[in-house]
């Protein structure tokens, strides 16, 4: 396996064919890498087909939320891992762009659910939302968006998304 660290908070990757020969192509992933004790989750985030939430080791107080959003596909949520403090941080998913549509998850805590996928029983969006209280931390979860696409037999194969100019937030 190959790996890549940007030196800056962007990366930008460029793939190339010529007009001959084809081969059997790559599978990459990414995540924004933080220190322990600290955690870029905020209210609000979007990600579009393809992105990791990588929350370790988080702190206290948080109330964050992401938008999933599939163009085409279905969105697909997959956790690695899961450990949030039992009883006290929670992690809530719905069906939809917010927290009115139909839960999928709600109030999830504790450790030992992995693995555990989920995705949308009616449309092109998931909601996330993670909250903490202000006391005790645990190690956090990492879970894996993507749209896989139906083939004919209804087995999920990954859509290609390369296309010119992908921005991955």
């Amino acid at each position: 396996p190959m790996s890549y660290t940007a030196a800056s908070s962007s990366l930008f990757l460029v793939f190339q064919t010529d007009s001959s020969v084809t081969g059997p192509g790559f599978s990459a992933t990414f995540s924004c890498a933080v220190g322990q004790g600290e955690s870029t989750c905020v209210a609000g985030n979007t990600i579009e087909q393809f992105g990791v939430i990588n929350i370790q080791d988080y702190v206290n107080d948080l109330d964050c939320s992401w938008t999933l959003t599939c163009s085409t596909g279905t969105p697909n949520l997959a956790f690695e891992t899961f450990d949030t403090e039992a009883n006290f941080d929670f992690m809530y998913l719905y069906d939809g762009t917010d927290d009115t549509g139909d839960a999928l998850v709600e109030g999830l805590s504790g450790v030992g659910h992995t693995p555990m996928v989920y995705s949308s029983n009616t449309g092109a969006s998931m909601y996330l939302r993670f909250y903490t209280d202000a006391t005790v931390v645990a190690p956090g979860f990492l879970a894996t968006f993507s749209c896989p696409v139906l083939d004919a037999t209804d087995r999920a194969v990954p859509e290609s998304s390369c296309r010119v100019g992908n921005t991955i937030d």
